[in-house]
């Protein structure tokens, strides 16, 4: 009935070790540095809880940027879709003449 925590994953960081503690059913408690080998997306993607997940949560709140983009309005007729200018085919339409 060995407990193990895993300290130091709010702070995951590349380069940074986290602390493994194991407490031993007799009492005994050992820490341990473990090294790891994320990188700076990977430590985001964890955060996150996966790649997934921060795909979507980026997609929810865009990205504060320090200048505000003006809405211009877009003039109806460029919204509109301009007729094609191929020809239309013509129906093809079944003789029901009887042949001789």
């Amino acid at each position: 009935d060995d407990k193990i925590s895993i300290l130091g994953l709010a702070t995951l960081a590349p380069g940074l070790p986290v602390r493994m503690i194991l407490k031993h059913s007799d009492g005994t408690v050992n820490e341990v540095l473990l090294n790891h080998s994320f990188n700076e997306n990977q430590t985001h993607w964890f955060r996150a809880g996966s790649a997934l997940n921060l795909i979507a949560a980026q997609k929810r709140k865009p990205k504060k940027s320090g200048k505000r983009k003006k809405k211009v309005p877009v003039k109806s007729s460029v919204r509109k879709r301009k007729a094609s200018s191929k020809p239309k085919a013509k129906k093809r339409t079944r003789n029901l003449r009887k042949r001789k």
